[in-house]
């Protein structure tokens, strides 16, 4: 029988979705275990977007990214409830 590896998130996934929890408010109620798929695959969006720039931080770079696209984040967590 074959093992079965659980999905690991890195440093930059996690804290994408503590800042989106920051800034969104309201995932923050969301049970971990079903944020944590939505934050791998909203990370995915963000990750090489025009927003994922070595000349700034990567907090920075992803609290633009949340800023700028909050309504589609919001809509997209909301699909997902």
């Amino acid at each position: 029988m074959g093992t079965f590896k659980e999905p690991v998130m890195n440093y930059s996934q996690y804290l994408f979705g503590q800042l989106m929890q920051a800034h969104l408010g309201g995932c923050g109620n969301v049970p971990y275990d079903i944020l944590f798929p939505k934050t791998m695959c909203l990370y995915d969006g963000y990750e090489g977007s025009e927003y994922d720039v070595e000349d700034k931080s990567e907090y920075d770079c992803m609290v633009n990214y949340i800023r700028n696209n909050e309504m589609l984040l919001i809509e997209t967590l909301g699909q997902w409830e």
